[in-house]
């Protein structure tokens, strides 16, 4: 779904999830390298996760690896996609 404002320009809904660990976590924004989560969430230990982006009702995944886990200090992860493993 979209939006149309009085100038016409187009506005996108955009949802953005991470599943990790069996939870799902909500997600403010995303990068090709991080998430800023919405919530801390702590996991000590590296980790693999899904983030799943939906623009307009149309769902993207992504699978990623949290190679320095996820600290409750910071709402920011970094990660690298999945098939970037060494």
């Amino acid at each position: 779904m979209s939006t149309l404002s009085r100038d016409g320009s187009h506005s996108a809904v955009v949802e953005i999830r991470l599943e990790i660990s069996g939870e799902v976590v909500e997600v403010a924004q995303a990068s090709e390298t991080s998430l800023i989560l919405c919530e801390p969430l702590e996991i000590a230990q590296p980790c693999y996760g899904v983030v799943f982006v939906t623009v307009d009702g149309e769902e993207f995944r992504r699978d990623v690896f949290f190679y320095e886990g996820i600290s409750k200090s910071s709402l920011r992860a970094s990660y690298r996609l999945e098939a970037e493993k060494v």
